[in-house]
């Protein structure tokens, strides 16, 4: 079930924090507000990181997967926050960009139509967003494309 020491760990404080609480309620009442809240909060805080720790999150949040090409398209997702709600990919047509600027786990997209930048958040550094980038377009693209 649990995939790493600090998976199984964060969720069976999670779930401490979470039977805390309804004991809390349960003897005490709804009479502390701050206290219940803090639990509440520490079960949300311990139960998320144990699922951010699964290995199908972690491989959702690679580059590899947040930037993709297929076919004439370029699918570039955002980087994920939640393991309970994955962003939807974006498809650009490659013949439209006319230029892309990587800044720091930043990736922007100019179309030639459009005067607005696409912006996306991704994982890793300048250059290996900028890597990946030369990997996935070819001679010919990287040659009409600025890349800066």
């Amino acid at each position: 079930m649990f995939e790493n020491k600090w998976q199984s760990v964060s969720f069976f404080i999670g779930i401490l924090f979470l039977v805390l609480s309804i004991a809390f309620i349960v003897l005490v009442g709804f009479d502390y507000q701050v206290f219940l809240l803090g639990t509440f909060s520490a079960t949300a805080f311990f139960i998320t990181y144990a699922a951010k720790q699964a290995s199908q999150f972690k491989q959702a949040n690679q580059l590899a997967s947040l930037l993709q090409r297929h076919e004439n398209k370029l699918q570039i997702c955002n980087k994920h926050l939640s393991p309970s709600y994955l962003n939807e990919p974006v498809e650009v047509e490659i013949s439209q960009i006319s230029s892309i600027t990587i800044l720091a786990a930043s990736l922007s997209v100019q179309l030639m139509q459009d005067e607005q930048l696409n912006q996306f958040t991704l994982t890793g550094s300048t250059t290996e967003i900028k890597q990946r980038v030369e990997q996935l377009l070819t001679e010919q693209e990287l040659q009409r494309i600025s890349i800066q």
